[in-house]
């Protein structure tokens, strides 16, 4: 059951997120699931932490049957969101242990080193630093120019 907090960073996220990505519309298939453009994205946030580790889990039908092309995940606050792209998130999730209620698949987000962990898979962290406020991966023209592309303009 969310808390009364993380619902209030859920909807500061999402106002970020419409700064950023534009104004969502509501997925036919999934009214958790956003539209920006053509891309559809599932938002989760978590205010729990220990240091800089976040604990979070994901429904496998998000993932499994493609329900989602993005997943976002909210580390405590508006500034420190990771999106994934949904093939990539299904090689990091692979052979995590389930958990809670639902008996769904868990990990572990270190915000400090950038490091994704499937529950129970401790040696199998990944390094997820590029995928850290990634936001041209779902609107590619919020790309940064690269440096040499930059100087040019200024020669």
């Amino acid at each position: 059951m969310p808390t009364e907090k993380s619902q209030a960073l859920k909807k500061q996220v999402l106002s970020r997120l419409e700064e950023i990505l534009g104004s969502p519309v509501r997925s036919s298939s999934r009214s958790f699931v956003l539209k920006y453009g053509d891309k559809r994205v599932f938002v989760r946030v978590t205010t729990k932490k220990a240091g800089s580790k976040f604990w979070f889990d994901v429904t496998p039908n998000l993932y499994l049957n493609h329900e989602t092309d993005f997943l976002i995940y909210a580390c405590g606050s508006t500034q420190d969101l990771y999106v994934f792209p949904v093939d990539i998130f299904i090689q990091f999730i692979k052979g995590a242990s389930k958990g809670g209620f639902h008996a769904v698949p868990n990990f572990t987000i270190f915000l400090n080193s950038h490091e994704f962990e499937p529950a129970g898979r401790s040696k199998n962290r990944y390094e997820i630093k590029q995928y850290y406020n990634s936001f041209e991966l779902i609107k590619p023209d919020l790309a940064q120019p690269a440096v040499s592309e930059l100087l040019s303009l200024v020669e």
